[in-house]
């Protein structure tokens, strides 16, 4: 089977197209009410895991009480766990 690149091939051109959907993405939210979507940063994700799920739990009008923070024990968590002091 032959392998298939899709998109750009360079860190230019991604980097490009990820500035186009950032600003493709903020001239659509400005088309909607902000009540309709939940905007999440992955670096807040990352670094407030516990606030930002309550966050997106209570915009999902969810019971916050369901959310586990106790993540699997998986081999590849272990991996990136090891140069991580945060997990």
């Amino acid at each position: 089977m032959k392998r298939v690149f899709l998109g750009p091939k360079s860190i230019y051109g991604i980097a490009h197209r990820w500035r186009e959907y950032v600003i493709t993405f903020d001239e659509f939210k400005k088309t909607i009410n902000s009540d309709q979507f939940l905007e999440i940063h992955y670096e807040d994700l990352v670094l407030d895991l516990e606030n930002q799920l309550k966050k997106i739990k209570y915009f999902l009008e969810e019971d916050y009480e369901t959310v586990n923070l106790n993540l699997p024990e998986t081999e590849r968590r272990m991996f990136y766990c090891q140069s991580d002091p945060l997990c």
